[in-house]
């Protein structure tokens, strides 16, 4: 999504309806769209900017350094021309949650134009329910902003235009234009306003370095208001009424819609022709264990979670001396932390898109994902999620698809499928580790000779090695005697650290109440306790 109004309402003042906005110095007698004839006067400036606005229809051209926008503005979509995608109010299959007919959701159009409804439109949490909330000009009239004709003025740029420093205009067409920032950083000081045969045109003024006006290199034009339109768009969504298709059965998601599941996600990175697997996810609960086995390609790791004798999250873990111990990882209620696809599949929130295959429209599509991979997906900007059904009409595998990223290297994607779902399997047991015949034999003169050389002054030094680039980062000598540590670390030349610095000195040293830090500071030549 482009633009965030949100954000606007809030910081500089509330949306409000534009009925009320003009005020009785400006006030039109007419709500003609056509304004091709009317000469540019502050009262036809404002009365087309009102007219836009109580319609809810218009189209919205701007150059911002050379590159240009369209959007078609609605009251049923916004469509972004050049992105070839936009946002839809259709029905909303999460009345129950918010008590809202319509909503917003995400659409695409790919290039035979065949257009795809993604996801619900939602924004750090926040859902959408109508194209106004992200139409700027829907503050023009609120009872917090009131054009007057007084705030137009000669431009000393253009004999045709007007001028107007009023700076919550100027916030909101920076904002319809995607340059907000330069509004608030004082980059921008006004804008220009001129009718012409194509519309409303509009220009941002600036300072140059001489300190006088002079236009900033973004501009725009307000047009077909009460007329915008794209075609297709309307010709499909009117097709299909503005909803969405049936939604999935209860028997459909009955094999994975328990407190009682074990599945496996996998996730894949694709980056043009190529694709490789990152990491796979197994989860496996019952109302009283959590078991969780994460495997990327360097590392396997389990974590098991139990409900504890007061309902507490508690973890068991093998500690440093072998030993399986139990902690309370949580006072949170057993049942509240655990997050299953009991609590999350709704059937009414996926819909049917082709044959055995039904897409996700809720709001919240991290938590439903949450559910089959105990973590947080939102770094990898969920685009669409959708749920194929094997031939006895039940859950066959999760697909999510994250937004597509285009790079030198072709498209790159993250893909996450979950599948293999089945009743929860026993747990893997925490066993306390076995020594492995023959191995303590031969480490043991390895450490007899360490500790002779820590023990005799001679010291041991490690070296450290950068292992992709084969080269040595860093050499650190260790000192010891009875009561001292003291290391001495010395970084080496390399292709990522050309300018090493010199020696540096620290340690530790015992004390009555025992170990303390220090290291030596160079410049002074002395010893500095940390």
């Amino acid at each position: 999504m482009k633009r965030q109004l949100v954000l606007l309402t809030a910081s500089i003042f509330a949306l409000a309806s534009c009925a009320n906005g003009i005020s009785s110095d400006s006030a039109s007698d007419s709500s003609d769209s056509s304004i091709a004839t009317l000469p540019t006067t502050a009262k036809n400036v404002i009365q087309v900017l009102e007219d836009a606005c109580q319609k809810k229809n218009y189209q919205l051209d701007y150059t911002v350094s050379g590159s240009s926008y369209t959007e078609i503005i609605t009251e049923n979509y916004l469509y972004y021309v050049g992105s070839k995608a936009g946002l839809v109010r259709m029905d909303n299959p999460s009345k129950e949650i918010f008590n809202k007919e319509k909503a917003l959701f995400n659409f695409e159009v790919d290039e035979e134009g065949r257009i795809e409804i993604t996801r619900a439109t939602v924004q750090n949490g926040i859902p959408y329910f109508s194209v106004s909330e992200l139409d700027a000009l829907q503050l023009i009239g609120s009872e917090s902003f009131t054009l007057k004709e007084s705030d137009f003025s000669q431009s000393t740029l253009n004999e045709d235009a007007l001028y107007s420093k009023n700076e919550k205009l100027l916030y909101v067409m920076s904002y319809l234009s995607g340059i907000e920032s330069l509004a608030t950083s004082n980059t921008l000081f006004g804008v220009d306003f001129w009718i012409a045969e194509n519309g409303l045109n509009f220009k941002f003024v600036t300072y140059d370095d001489n300190d006088n006006l002079t236009y900033y290199d973004a501009s725009g034009l307000i047009s077909a208001i009460g007329s915008a339109k794209e075609e297709n768009l309307d010709a499909y969504f009117s097709s299909i009424g503005y909803r969405f298709d049936e939604s999935i059965s209860e028997k459909s998601v009955s094999n994975v819609k328990k407190d009682s599941l074990y599945s496996k996600a996998t996730v894949t990175y694709s980056s043009g022709t190529s694709s490789s697997q990152e990491s796979s996810v197994e989860v496996n609960y019952t109302s009283d264990y959590l078991e969780v086995t994460s495997t990327s390609s360097s590392a396997t790791s389990d974590s098991v979670l139990y409900r504890g004798g007061n309902n507490e999250v508690v973890e068991k873990y093998l500690d440093g001396t072998n030993h399986i111990l139990e902690k309370v990882l949580s006072e949170e209620d057993f049942d509240s932390y655990l997050t299953t696809a009991q609590d999350v599949i709704e059937p009414s929130l996926f819909r049917k898109i082709a044959d055995k295959k039904y897409r996700y429209y809720g709001f919240y599509p991290e938590s439903l994902l949450y559910a089959f991979m105990q973590s947080s997906t939102e770094s990898y900007q969920i685009n669409t999620i959708d749920v194929l059904l094997n031939d006895s009409g039940e859950i066959q595998e999760i697909d999510a698809y994250s937004t597509i990223y285009e790079s030198d290297n072709g498209n790159q994607q993250y893909i996450i499928r979950i599948s293999d779902f089945g009743d929860s399997r026993a747990l893997k047991q925490i066993k306390t580790l076995e020594p492995i015949s023959g191995v303590k034999e031969k480490l043991l003169p390895a450490f007899e000779k360490l500790k002779f050389q820590a023990t005799s002054g001679n010291g041991i030094q490690l070296s450290m090695t950068d292992s992709m680039l084969s080269e040595l980062n860093e050499k650190t000598d260790f000192y010891y005697t009875k009561d001292v540590i003291v290391t001495d670390k010395k970084y080496s030349e390399t292709t990522s650290n050309p300018n090493p610095d010199d020696h540096e000195y620290s340690g530790y040293y015992q004390t009555d109440d025992g170990l303390a830090s220090f290291y030596i500071n160079k410049t002074s030549d002395s010893i500095v306790p940390t």
